[in-house]
């Protein structure tokens, strides 16, 4: 049995925390600096959706893509493969034991972007509306990258 640090709670990211208490993630320990608030606090600023990817080669290539441009997290929407299948785990080439991961519903995706500040972007090759941010009339202070399956791209819940 792996010993594996625990999901990240995004919504309570950066909570202030008495001084040497542990981390809220083990991408805290990665070697990069993260944005602080005026208390200490981490910021969520960068955060990566992914709904419905299915190949564990991909999940693995963009958990590895999320550390590398500097993410602070990935957040894994309905239908997504397990992010530790072994596959996954060798493709990631360990960024999945260096970046926090959640998973749950588009409706906690939404409360955790509009708790943070953040963009939501969706990325659509084909899109047959005009997306509008959920951040949108308030002073946005980072970005989630929603991004679909191989073959579906996003589900009608993310086009929404």
């Amino acid at each position: 049995e792996l010993d594996l640090p625990p999901p990240a709670d995004f919504l309570n990211w950066g909570a202030a925390r008495p001084h040497g208490t542990p981390s809220d993630s083990a991408a805290s320990t990665s070697g990069r600096s993260m944005e602080q608030d005026a208390a200490g606090a981490r910021k969520l600023s960068r955060l990566l959706a992914l709904d419905g990817v299915q190949d564990p080669g991909n999940m693995g290539t963009l958990m590895r893509s999320a550390l590398a441009f500097g993410f602070d997290g990935i957040f894994l929407l309905p239908g997504c493969c397990d992010p530790f299948n072994d596959k996954a785990v060798r493709a990631s080439r360990g960024a999945c034991l260096r970046t926090s991961l959640a998973s749950g519903s588009l409706e906690q995706l939404i409360q955790i972007t509009k708790h943070h500040k953040l963009a939501l972007i969706a990325a659509e090759p084909e899109p047959e509306t005009t997306f509008k941010s959920q951040a949108r009339g308030s002073q946005v202070e980072g970005v989630c990258l929603v991004l679909g399956s191989e073959g579906k791209g996003l589900s009608r819940e993310a086009l929404q």
